[in-house]
């Protein structure tokens, strides 16, 4: 963006955490959202533009004007008044562009930029000296950077600069003329030493900068003495060592020689000593009255360096690194930070910047005023030592210490607020972790800001002792806040979500709270507190005058009128049970009682504010506090219908009070009385201290969706452990082994094929099949046999007619033994054993031993015989054909009595225990009313199986369990 030129700045829009979407772009919200803009750190002004433009998924534009872009720095602060939306810039912050800086054309086919010289420079001077650097005129404009004079004046060689000695030491002889500074320049003044008992020993030191590498030395003097001689050397930094580089031969004569010497990169010094080159004179031993004359003496140099120089424009700073050098271009650069904040400022003087870099893990402490400056870094500690930071700007930093404010806010960004104080400040994204004490009064600005302390601690916030009145913006604000020392005339307004703790010290100001917010205020309502609710309207607030536990009594101030918070939500915010809300299910405006949906956790009192919401409407039909009840009745509130019945087949449910957290269903309502007669007693009877809600009638009725659900849903796929359904699919597949039809259009009532897919013969035999449609519908038989090749049932006993094609049936896994073989058994059976008084097998077999008696007798001629003999002899009878005619009892005579018994109809079992061990008439009885007859499974309360007769009442239940592992059901009871 431009400085000074007007332009767009979009910003986004999105839920917040507490919408419905949280995250998600909010569209639509144009006409709701406004912004404020601060130029370099200033008051928050309203942008022009008073509402956006939409774009496209949250994404919105601003128009700004030049005027409000006339700065370096620019911040925006966008905001919705619609609840559950944020908005942020994107970007929160812009350093500007100087004027036209977008207007430098760059040719699309060149890459070349396209420049006016003379716009620049503001005539054509400027141009033309350009233009005559390369048509052969030459640079003729001695009020240029640099004249041609002074561009003859440089030195030629193989390095491009060449500077002179910055100093000398002796080690050994004696200076007999002149000093160093006379080697400068080549003019005849020497530089002279002597040599002290035949040793001489002496080095110049030069600086060639920390950019700079030594390349050569040029010398320009003579050493007297015909017989002597001097090694020239240069210092080898990186093996602490001298290098021999040449040597100086005596003479008898004055006359001067030069000598050019090349230098290696280790001659130039590196670290605390870079930018260092020295050469030394020396003989250890030799020399015979020696005189070194030096006219002249300079190293050539390099300038090599490859530092990526003031990064950003900004000076780095690295506090544990090790220079504490301060030439500028090459100390305090990106990549050679200083490590003092006092060689960082001894930089900026004479560089000018006003910014700083510090790196990750810096501690600085501030040694003076520090206004309008820029300190960037990460996770870097910041000691304001009581200087002066107006107009500063400070990033990612850990802040402590006092700062002292005396113009314009600083601004904090991204940074860690630890224990510190400071005057008016603005702070963006930032977390408090310690106690900032206000140091002087003014407007603190906070946004998207939030607590560093963990768990259900606070960082404080302390208006400070007699400082003055104060505002305290929060917006958008997170976590918890302890407010101080707050006294009349201080504001504040916290927006977001978290907790606000008012510390007794209070003694005045206000609070106004929109958003979500825990409020402990222990200064008994000093500070007078506004709270707006993010999601639903806030209708009513105040101090409650008692509670019970199912009730709160509202302030005189409620409304008078009764049911005008019915429905509502009462959210205590402050004092005795802060945190809880309830729905309001009554109020009494005379009393000023309202009566809640759920008992306390923990019982208001007279230090409970409160604030109380608008409800959304009834999910019931009728509520309110219960007049009494007894074990099968509630007596509704007044408001109940005054019709008989009305409420009959509804559920009745106490919420709060006496006997809580029970629900009956009704069977009768008078509508005079208010009185509603329940389907069970009650477990703890209700009384006027229960509250209760109505809950209206469902259609169609509940009991058949059930039922119809229950009898639709497929068996399959319920197989969990313990499960109703893997129960029931469990005894379904227990009884019923196939489902087919009959696929026949000559089928006879005995004999069929059918669609069954088993392929094993004999698979169905001795099962009952049933058919499930068509004219054999309830009509069942037992199978004889079973073709699994051409899947054709052959039925032990013969149906009423044939069975058309097509007609259902399903295959019992009950296991029925055909009549021919219970016969056959009956007949193969044993007789002995059977001894038990009053059964068939007892008198079958009394009945056999009484015959083969009297067998005997006729065989031994006893006395039956005899009697018998006579009975014929007096009636003219042969009575012993007559007994041995009685004697052959055929087979279809027993068969006949066999049947005549199977066939005689058997009574239900009445209600009642079974015996363990019935006759074989009633065990028989019993399971076809299990099979045939309605069972139920209850899984409310105590889970249960119970057997009904054929009139639908109950004979006999038993107990069913399943842990998971084990599914058990009880005796029959």
């Amino acid at each position: 963006m431009e400085k000074n030129t007007s332009g767009k700045w979009v910003v986004y829009a999105f839920q917040s955490e507490a919408g419905t979407n949280p995250g998600q772009p909010v569209t639509g919200d144009a006409a709701n959202i406004t912004a404020n803009i601060r130029i370099d750190g200033g008051a928050a002004n309203a942008v022009d533009d008073t509402n956006p433009t939409e774009l496209e998924d949250g994404y919105y534009v601003f128009d700004v004007t030049a005027a409000e872009t006339n700065g370096d720095l620019l911040l925006i602060a966008p905001a919705s008044s619609t609840a559950n939306v944020n908005v942020i810039g994107v970007p929160g912050a812009v350093y500007t562009n100087p004027a036209n800086f977008n207007d430098m054309a760059i040719a699309a086919t060149t890459g070349e930029v396209s420049g006016d010289i003379i716009k620049i420079s503001g005539d054509s001077a400027a141009a033309d000296n350009i233009e005559a650097m390369y048509d052969g005129t030459g640079y003729t404009d001695d009020a240029a950077p640099a004249t041609q004079a002074q561009l003859g004046a440089l030195s030629v060689g193989s390095a491009s600069i060449s500077t002179q000695a910055d100093s000398y030491t002796l080690t050994t002889g004696t200076q007999s003329s002149g000093t160093f500074a006379d080697t400068a320049t080549l003019d005849s003044v020497f530089h002279q030493h002597t040599d002290t008992a035949g040793a001489l020993d002496l080095y110049y030191e030069f600086d060639v900068g920390g950019n700079g590498i030594g390349v050569e030395v040029v010398i320009d003097g003579y050493l007297q003495g015909a017989n002597d001689s001097l090694s020239i050397q240069a210092y080898n930094w990186v093996g602490a060592t001298w290098d021999n580089i040449g040597t100086l031969q005596g003479a008898n004569g004055t006359t001067s020689v030069e000598l050019s010497l090349n230098l290696l990169k280790r001659n130039t010094g590196t670290g605390a000593n870079a930018g260092k080159v020295r050469i030394r004179f020396y003989a250890a031993s030799g020399l015979t009255s020696a005189t070194l004359a030096v006219d002249r003496i300079y190293a050539s140099y390099s300038v090599v360096s490859q530092t990526v120089g003031y990064a950003q424009g900004a000076i780095w700073i690295d506090t544990g690194a090790s220079n504490t050098n301060t030439e500028s271009y090459v100390d305090g650069v990106a990549d050679n930070p200083v490590s003092t904040i006092a060689a960082a400022d001894t930089l900026n003087t004479a560089l000018s910047l006003n910014r700083y870099v510090i790196a990750p893990g810096s501690s600085i402490t501030l040694p003076s005023t520090y206004n309008n400056h820029v300190f960037y870094g990460e996770s870097w500690n910041l000691a304001l030592n009581g200087q002066d930071i107006s107009d500063s700007h400070f990033y990612e930093a850990v802040i402590s210490g006092t700062g002292l404010v005396t113009a314009g806010n600083p601004d904090l960004h991204v940074c860690d607020i630890g224990t510190c104080t400071l005057g008016p400040f603005d702070a963006l994204r930032s977390g408090i972790s310690g106690t900032i004490t206000v140091g002087s009064a003014g407007t603190f600005n906070l946004v998207d800001c939030y607590s560093k302390v963990a768990g259900g601690g606070t960082p404080v916030l302390d208006a400070g002792v007699a400082v003055g009145a104060s505002n305290f913006n929060f917006r958008r604000y997170s976590g918890g806040i302890e407010i101080q020392n707050f006294a009349a005339g201080d504001n504040m307004s916290l927006e977001g979500y978290g907790q606000l703790v008012i510390n007794a010290n209070c003694t005045g100001g206000s609070i106004s709270v929109r958003g979500t917010f825990k409020i402990t205020d222990n200064s008994s309502g000093a500070v007078a507190l506004t709270i707006t609710s993010p999601v639903v309207d806030q209708v009513h607030q105040g101090v409650a005058q008692a509670a019970t536990a199912n009730t709160i009594t509202l302030a005189a101030t409620a409304s008078a009128t009764n049911g005008q918070y019915d429905p509502g939500e009462v959210l205590i915010v402050a004092g005795a049970g802060a945190g809880q809300k309830r729905s309001i299910l009554d109020y009494d405006g005379t009393t000023k009682v309202a009566v809640i949906d759920k008992d306390w956790r923990t019982n208001p009192d007279t230090t409970s504010s409160y604030v109380v919401f608008a409800g959304s409407g009834k999910g019931h039909v009728n509520e309110g506090q219960a007049q009494g009840g007894s074990a099968n009745t509630i007596t509704l509130n007044t408001s109940g219908d005054s019709n008989d019945d009305h409420y009959i087949g509804q559920t009745v449910f106490i919420v709060g009070g006496t006997g809580q957290d029970q629900s009956r269903r009704v069977i009768d309502y008078n509508g005079t009385t208010k009185v509603a007669t329940v389907d069970s007693n009650w477990t703890v009877n209700p009384d006027a201290t229960s509250s209760y809600i109505m809950m209206p009638t469902i259609a169609p009725p509940l009991v058949q969706s059930v039922v119809d659900g229950l009898l639709d849903e497929a068996l399959s796929g319920h197989n969990t452990n313990g499960s109703l359904g893997k129960a029931i699919r469990q005894i379904v597949e227990g009884v019923i082994s196939e489902e087919s039809s009959v696929n026949d259009v000559s089928a006879t009532v005995n004999t069929f094929v059918t669609n069954l897919t088993e392929a094993t013969s004999s698979h169905y035999s001795d099962l009952t099949l049933a058919f499930i449609s068509g004219n054999l519908k309830g009509q069942a038989k037992p199978i004889r046999s079973y073709n699994g090749t051409s899947k054709t049932i052959v039925l032990d006993e013969d149906l009423s007619e044939a069975p058309a094609d097509g007609d259902g049936f399903i295959i019992l896994t009950t296991h029925v033994h055909p009549v021919s073989q219970i016969v056959d058994t009956i007949y193969d059976r044993a007789t002995a054993g059977h001894i038990t008084a009053g059964t068939f097998g007892k008198l079958f077999a009394d009945m056999l031993a009484d015959t083969n008696e009297l067998q005997t007798d006729l065989t031994d001629g006893g006395r039956l015989d005899l009697i018998l003999d006579q009975i014929a002899t007096d009636t003219t009878t042969d009575l012993p054909a007559t007994i041995a005619a009685l004697n052959n009892v055929s087979a279809a005579d027993v068969l006949a009595q066999v049947n005549t018994a199977l066939d005689t109809a058997i009574s239900e079992l009445g209600v009642g225990a079974p015996t363990a061990t019935p006759n074989l008439r009633t065990g028989l009885m019993l399971l076809y009313m299990a099979l045939r007859n309605r069972i139920d499974v209850d899984t409310v309360g105590t889970d249960a199986m119970k057997v009904f007769n054929d009139a639908g009442t109950q004979i006999a239940s038993k107990a069913v369990t399943d842990d998971g592992a084990t599914y058990s059901e009880a005796k029959m009871t």
